[in-house]
């Protein structure tokens, strides 16, 4: 199983702002593990909250793969800045919601 820890040391001096600044889109970013954003959210008109979701995948085991959720906050004169390290381990969940509309 994939760990934090594997995740935090693939990002070295510079960490996730840099490779959100060199292209998270990328394939083949990393020698042992494929990533693929999987989802984003924030930025202009989103309020100060943002952050991406990545799917990692071991190269020599497809079976072994982790979601990171890496958090940020926004703001319109900086951009994006996700250099406090709130990030961790996350699933994919199904949640009914109660939405209404005007008949």
């Amino acid at each position: 199983m994939i760990t934090m820890q594997e995740i935090e040391s693939l990002f070295g001096n510079g960490g996730f702002n840099k490779f959100l600044h060199d292209g998270p889109y990328r394939d083949n970013a990393f020698e042992n593990f494929n990533s693929k954003v999987v989802e984003q959210f924030g930025g202009e008109g989103k309020g100060d909250h943002c952050y991406y979701v990545i799917k990692f995948t071991r190269k020599s085991d497809s079976e072994d793969f982790v979601y990171v959720q890496f958090n940020g906050y926004y703001s319109s004169y900086d951009g994006s800045d996700y250099s406090y390290g709130n990030s961790y381990i996350v699933e994919p969940y199904e949640k009914t919601i109660r939405a209404w509309r005007q008949v």
